[in-house]
């Protein structure tokens, strides 16, 4: 009933560094250790009595989508129609731009380059490119992402970490693990205990979809929900 854990987050060496280290007290917050610069968090250390750590997890919370591209009003589609079919509609693809200047660093040699970004993006997340399939039909290919959208909820998580009033034994500690999204292996230990879960916006995929390989983002293979918390890997 005295357990000692040596942590070690997988994040290699970068100079400067890719983690900060922050102590932070607050009303409902007490904390110290390592925080990814900006969040304004404690990801990975300890509250008054407890200490908490990750290592990336395997969990695959990404599907590799071929859209059909379409065109509208029957149409012959081009390779790159902004439009895909889905559900049986021919569905325009939201497009979206943006612009970025930059600049050499410092003795750097070359001018300033502006550079032009355009995004299409479907139901399934960012278009990656353009290709064919079988018999040439045009399709866009698309990655998509669990955790698209839903980016910043795994704050719930954290803050209820770094809260002593929330935080206090294995069990209320899981509860703010089943609030990351992203799948990493969480560990955690006390005076007397220690726990292990795994988090991650994990989908349940339809029961012909092999997650090693694309799928068609036309309907027939989309997600049916998400892994339900007791249902991830913990103890």
């Amino acid at each position: 009933h005295h357990p000692i854990a040596v942590f070690g987050p997988q994040v290699t060496y970068f100079a400067p560094q890719i983690l900060s280290q922050e102590e932070i007290s607050a009303p409902g917050y007490h904390a110290e250790g390592a925080s990814f610069p900006g969040t304004g968090l404690v990801e990975l250390g300890r509250g008054e009595d407890y200490a908490w750590s990750a290592t990336s997890a395997g969990s695959d919370l990404i599907d590799q989508r071929l859209e059909l591209v379409c065109a509208p009003h029957g149409k012959k589609p081009t390779a790159t129609d902004p439009y895909y079919r889905f559900k049986g509609k021919c569905l325009p693809m939201k497009h979206e731009m943006f612009t970025e200047n930059a600049t050499t660093k410092p003795a750097g040699t070359g001018a300033p380059v502006t550079i032009n970004h355009q995004i299409y993006l479907t139901r399934h997340g960012v278009v990656q490119g353009w290709t064919t399939a079988r018999h040439g039909k045009p399709v866009a290919v698309v990655n998509q992402r669990s955790t698209y959208n839903h980016d910043i909820d795994s704050v719930i998580g954290f803050l209820r970490w770094g809260d002593p009033k929330l935080t206090h034994s294995p069990k209320s500690w899981m509860t703010g693990a089943k609030e990351i999204s992203y799948t990493f292996n969480w560990f955690y230990v006390d005076d007397k205990h220690d726990a292990y879960y795994v988090s991650g916006r994990d989908p349940r995929r339809a029961k012909h979809a092999d997650p090693n390989l694309p799928t068609w983002g036309t309907g027939g293979a989309e997600w049916h929900g998400f892994l339900s918390s007791r249902k991830h890997v913990h103890e």
